[in-house]
């Protein structure tokens, strides 16, 4: 499929507030371009535990929740930085299963924008 579209989103901080304001976001871009875009979330540092089955900080449930709707019901990709995950001694299982993971987050975000992704940063 070829997206008219296509956005990458970082989430690079834990606190709750700053979470929901990009999801509020992407829940935006959908509407806007309903099935013509193509989002994804490159989840590092602080963020990453967004993405935990465990998470090492406090994470509301509905973010969680939101999270796994978008990715199952509108295809949105979920991306966790190989490295931050080193650095917390974490494994892929550690994470929700619809999650990729990437060896770098900031070459992820770089890699996409070379093929035409606009960067949306908080």
């Amino acid at each position: 499929v070829l997206f008219r579209s296509k956005v990458v989103y970082q989430i690079n901080r834990a606190e709750p507030e700053y979470q929901l304001a990009i999801l509020n976001s992407i829940s935006a871009m959908l509407k806007k371009y309903v099935d013509d875009v193509s989002i994804s979330v490159v989840v590092w540092g602080p963020g990453i535990h967004l993405l935990a089955k465990k998470p090492g900080r406090p994470v509301p449930k509905t973010h969680q929740q939101r999270v796994r709707g978008m990715s199952e019901s509108y295809g949105i990709e979920f991306v966790a930085c190989g490295n931050t995950m080193h650095s917390l001694g974490w494994e892929k299982q550690d994470l929700l299963d619809f999650v990729q993971v990437e060896d770098v987050g900031a070459s992820s975000v770089m890699e996409r924008q070379e093929k035409g992704y606009a960067y949306i940063a908080w």
